[in-house]
């Protein structure tokens, strides 16, 4: 298990979004398209299933010692620098994962946007949003059943460029996880390739940091994301 890279491809079929998360995302939460758009928004979402290929890469890396400069030292000798809490002397792993739904959807986006079909372009943009964020939710859970099988539990993760975490420790993700055999690169300005890709660290403790979900806003230690919601509902 540890500093053994899982890669991991799922069916377009096994994530899914809603007509109405696609609508959210494409015009905020109050946004109500009339019965036109509905329609319109139907048809991107079956067209955007289509484009999608949902993988995953991640990896566990057992901790050698958490360094009083805010930096954890795994095995292997490799130091990823990242907000330390009094917590972490109950963490024994640092899980690392980038997940994407390929670069097929936003290849399509620009056709459209070339082609000025600005609605439908914005649509399934939103489209793929949606389903990232499902394949989001799909990658947590598994990271959490697999943190059961250990005996541990799954805390809130951590994004490079997030809160106190430093954009820079991107590069030193992509050397925990290789995620080229999904595709995905990072430019010289740390942004990854696709877009439509997600990259973070969580941590596997020998206790929950708070009762509730692993990948829920109840769980997590970080009190100004910018992702947090008052209702509790996960990021």
């Amino acid at each position: 298990m540890n500093g053994e890279t899982v890669v991991a491809h799922f069916a377009p079929t096994e994530i899914t979004a809603t007509e109405a998360e696609v609508a959210r995302y494409a015009g905020g939460s109050r946004y109500r398209p009339d019965a036109k758009l509905e329609a319109e928004v139907a048809d991107v979402l079956s067209m955007a299933t289509g484009l999608v290929s949902p993988g995953a890469v991640y990896g566990f890396h057992r901790i050698q010692q958490v360094l009083d400069e805010g930096a954890i030292r795994l095995e292997g000798g490799i130091e990823v620098k990242l907000p330390v809490s009094d917590h972490w002397d109950e963490t024994q792993y640092l899980g690392a994962a980038v997940i994407t739904i390929g670069k097929a959807l936003e290849e399509e986006v620009k056709v459209l946007h070339a082609g000025g079909d600005w609605v439908r372009a914005l649509f399934l943009d939103a489209a793929g949003v949606a389903l990232l964020k499902a394949l989001d939710s799909k990658m947590i859970e598994r990271l959490r059943e697999q943190a059961e099988e250990l005996g541990l539990h799954l805390t809130c993760r951590m994004g490079p460029g997030l809160n106190d975490v430093p954009l820079e420790v991107q590069r030193q993700l992509f050397q925990l996880v290789d995620p080229s055999v999904l595709g995905v690169h990072i430019n010289d300005q740390l942004v990854m390739m696709p877009a439509k890709s997600v990259s973070f660290f969580a941590r596997f403790a020998r206790r929950p940091v708070q009762v509730g979900s692993a990948f829920n806003c109840r769980s997590c230690e970080l009190k100004s994301c910018i992702y947090r919601m008052n209702s509790g509902i996960g990021h």
